[in-house]
């Protein structure tokens, strides 16, 4: 009667025990499966996961939709080749290569940095309207009293040009004075019409320019050439607020993000109390 009572006792116990087992090698099979999902290629001893191919998809520039797949494909390939070649780098021990050490540590220190900054970023605060439109009453040749030139002009470069006779050829007789006089120094320049907002410019030259009229000559310097031509039409280029606020909200954000950057860095410098050797650096320019 007493082996009954036990026999029954323990019957549900021993149940239990298949039911465990079965249930342990489910979550194993499910834990493996889970990894295999992270996984887009793999081999002996080699894997690539969908995380490393998603990073380097990030640092891609964007294509149309019926470039995803082609380009997935051969990011993929990239990404096998890297993996591959880095680990028979270090087969062959040339991660301790002292040069190859330095590019390392130099692309941590790179990446280490970036993320800083980018954490130092996460509190930035948005624009205000208020900040918006002082910045737009600012720069009234950007947006307001902003003009559109367009100049037929012709643009050379060089060294000891005789500008001065050229300005004066092109007050005296326009484009043709300027082009006969041109092909006495043996400079061929073709004539193009360009538009030319204020805001692109020098303020200096900008300014200049709005006294002007149509007709009337110009010479300036931009990207190191030198400009010279006659303005044939002058329009009205003013961007109202609204239209200039995602602009200046991008503007006001990157000129906070330059006064974060510096601020942070000055303080870090004087906490370390960092010192420039300059005899270090005159001799490394003479060097070069």
């Amino acid at each position: 009667m007493r082996d009954g009572i036990l026999q029954r006792t323990l019957r549900p116990c021993l149940l239990l025990v298949p039911l465990l087992i079965g249930g342990s090698l489910a979550l194993s099979g499910c834990q493996k499966k889970a990894q295999d999902e992270q996984l887009v290629a793999a081999g002996k001893s080699f894997e690539v996961t969908v995380p490393e191919l998603d990073q380097l998809l990030r640092q891609s520039p964007a294509v149309s939709r019926e470039e995803v797949v082609p380009a997935r494909q051969k990011l993929l390939d990239v990404l096998i080749n890297q993996k591959l070649f880095a680990d028979a780098a270090i087969e062959q021990k040339l991660d301790r290569d002292a040069d190859t050490m330095q590019e390392l540590e130099a692309e941590r220190r790179r990446v280490l940095a970036s993320a800083y900054v980018t954490h130092l970023f996460t509190s930035l605060a948005k624009p205000t309207s208020r900040e918006v439109q002082a910045y737009y009453d600012a720069h009234p040749k950007t947006f307001g009293q902003r003009k559109v030139f367009t100049i037929n002009q012709v643009s050379i470069s060089g060294e000891n040009l005789p500008l001065r006779e050229f300005q004066a050829a092109l007050e005296a007789g326009g484009m043709a004075g300027l082009d006969a006089r041109l092909a006495q120094e043996g400079i061929e320049a073709p004539q193009t019409n360009v538009v030319i907002p204020t805001d692109v410019l020098p303020p200096q030259t900008a300014e200049e320019m709005e006294k002007l009229h149509v007709g009337a000559p110009v010479i300036f310097n931009t990207g190191g050439a030198i400009h010279l031509g006659v303005i044939g039409a002058i329009q009205d280029g003013s961007v109202s607020l609204d239209t200039a606020r995602p602009v200046i909200e991008q503007r006001i954000t990157e000129e906070r993000r330059d006064g974060v950057i510096k601020a942070q860095a000055d303080r870090l410098r004087a906490d370390r109390e960092v010192k420039i050797s300059a005899g270090l650096l005159k001799g490394a320019k003479q060097a070069q």
